[in-house]
């Protein structure tokens, strides 16, 4: 599934708000989801940006608030400081299906001769 832009943005919140569109178009209740990414493509500096004919050039709205979020995450670390919500608890933990025994590192690991 893929969308475009009407506009080049370099604005999270624009970029975060189409993703989210494109999730609630994807989404089947009853399907078990495990992960999902999102790719961005045709990225160019902001200097190099092509004009548009038919619309004229805005600041966009979130710019200030997407650079102090970049500097607030390049300062203390990634994803210190997000944009939207987010539900973790403190009592989740990846799953486990595909974890390899820790024979170096975990006696009940070892495997048992007989």
């Amino acid at each position: 599934m893929e969308a475009n832009l009407l506009l080049p943005t370099a604005d999270t919140a624009v970029i975060l708000s189409e993703a989210m569109h494109l999730l609630e178009r994807l989404y089947e209740p009853g399907v078990p989801y495990k992960k999902a990414g999102v790719i961005l493509s045709h990225l160019v500096p902001s200097a190099e940006q092509p004009a548009s004919l038919f619309t004229l050039p805005t600041v966009p709205s979130n710019t200030i608030l997407t650079k102090a979020i970049d500097a607030i995450n390049a300062r203390f670390g990634r994803e210190k400081i997000q944009l939207g919500r987010h539900s973790s608890s403190e009592n989740w933990q990846s799953k486990h299906d595909n974890l390899s025994p820790s024979y170096t590192t975990r006696w009940n690991d070892l495997a048992v001769v007989r």
